[in-house]
């Protein structure tokens, strides 16, 4: 399973735990575009939005393939259209 974590807080000793388990993590910038996050979630299985990126109806909607999207933080409204990932069943 690939995740994409945007200013993933995960030191080496968790990554290589999850990698361990099968949960390949990367670590994205914290401010793609729209267009931007369209693009590059198109290679992974789940989103952890831990940066200032919102992810919009628009961006869910041309990633529907994804089984979770995930905010790190309080005021997960402001980031993630809420509405569209529990629409899709990306949001727990």
């Amino acid at each position: 399973m690939k995740v994409l974590f945007t200013g993933c807080t995960f030191n080496e000793e968790k990554l290589n735990e999850l990698k361990e388990q099968g949960i390949e993590v990367s670590s994205g910038r914290m401010d793609y575009s729209e267009e931007e996050l369209i693009d590059i979630l198109k290679n992974y299985d789940c989103y952890i939005n831990g940066g200032d990126e919102i992810c919009t109806r628009k961006v869910i909607e041309n990633n529907k393939h994804l089984k979770l999207i995930s905010f790190m933080g309080t005021g997960y409204q402001k980031y993630i259209d809420v509405d569209a990932a529990k629409e899709n069943g990306m949001l727990k």
